[in-house]
Parts: structure tokens; sequence; C-alpha cells
């Protein structure tokens, strides 16, 4: 079975970075409202390097943007991952975590761990991702490593 499970991480994406949320993925954890955090909010663009050869994929690159939603004052963020819905997260200082579920083929790609930090001066993004694909017979995971930038307003 050919599953290409392009959990790219936050998403250049997708959702991480950024994208316009197609999709209907299903919210994960979720972030305080409080605390100190960086301001995220913004598109961020860049690539995803996928590692899928669990999953008989082999590794390949994608791009994208991936849009984050952060309320002013707020920890808390949305994220919207490429094509794969909208997901909940927080950042805490600079480190980024969101999760997250959708269906990909006849499956469900899950978000199992999400890395991501944010430089000091808020213009790049960098981590990874760690992926679980079930779908049918098949159960297999793999990693994404996210690095992208943020787009400026014109």
């Amino acid at each position: 079975m050919s599953v290409t499970t392009r959990a790219t991480a936050l998403g250049f994406a997708g959702c991480v970075l950024l994208l316009a949320c197609g999709g209907n993925g299903s919210g994960g954890g979720g972030g305080g409202g409080g605390g100190t955090c960086d301001n995220i909010e913004g598109t961020w663009t860049g690539s995803a390097q996928v590692d899928a050869s669990a999953c008989g994929q082999g590794t390949y690159t994608e791009s994208g943007p991936l849009v984050i939603t952060q309320a002013a004052g707020s920890c808390s963020i949305s994220v919207a991952y490429y094509s794969y819905g909208s997901m909940s997260g927080s950042v805490s200082g600079s480190d980024v975590t969101f999760s997250g579920s959708y269906p990909k083929f006849s499956g469900t790609v899950t978000l199992d761990q999400v890395n991501l930090v944010v430089s000091t001066d808020q213009t790049t993004i960098s981590g990874t991702i760690t992926w679980t694909y079930k779908g049918g017979a098949l159960t297999c995971g793999g990693s994404t490593a996210i690095s992208g930038t943020k787009e400026t307003s014109t």
C-alpha cells in the first residue's frame, strides 16, 4: 500500500508552517493564556524534510506556508498546518508545541511530538516533528525536520 504521509512538520509547507487550513484536522493539546512567550503570529514559509521510510515512501522535501494565530498577550496558538487543518498549541518562551491528527488517504496521521524553536529575533523557526500513520493494516511512523522564515508585511 502506498502511503504518502506528508506530515511535514510545521510546515512550510504547512502549518509550521502554515497554510490555508484545508482539511478537517482535530486540535490537540492547548496552552495556557499567561506566562512568558514570544509573539510568533504570522505566516512562516520554508521547507520540510520528511522521512517516511518506514511507510515505504523514502525521504522527500515539501515546501509551503504555515500560519500561526496568537491572541495578544496569550501563549496559546492555533496552527494551520499545510492543508491538514487547524491544530491547537502553545508557546513557552521561544519553544513552540502543537498537536493533532488529520485524515490522510484511508487512514489518520497523528503528530506525536512537535519540537520547534523560534529564533531570538523571531524571524526563523526550526525543529522536528515525529508522527504516526495508521490506515488499514499499516501502522508506521516518521519524522519531519522543519526550517522556515517569517514572512514580513509589506
